[in-house]
């Protein structure tokens, strides 16, 4: 909040045991100036329920090819075969 105060800069902070883990929280704090933590045993249970899009490094593309295949959660992502996965 300092620094959104201060500089006018809105920094959200995600931390998380991989950097995937760490962007997709920092994408997910709804006010500004936010800090979400996500320790290793709660990574399944909240990436599970997110829209695919939500997932850092997935873009709009990718949604909406993985969503054509009925995969719309990344639970249901994390449970497709990888080889399946590339070939969507």
């Amino acid at each position: 909040m300092r620094t959104l105060s201060r500089l006018g800069i809105d920094i959200r902070v995600g931390v998380g045991p991989t950097i995937t883990v760490a962007a997709t929280a920092s994408g997910r704090i709804p006010d500004p100036g936010g800090v979400l933590a996500v320790n290793p045993d709660q990574v399944t249970d909240w990436l599970g329920p997110l829209p695919v899009e939500a997932l850092h490094g997935i873009g709009p593309r990718q949604s909406a090819a993985l969503r054509d295949y009925d995969v719309h959660c990344v639970g249901l992502l994390a449970a497709v075969d990888p080889a399946t996965t590339r070939r969507i």
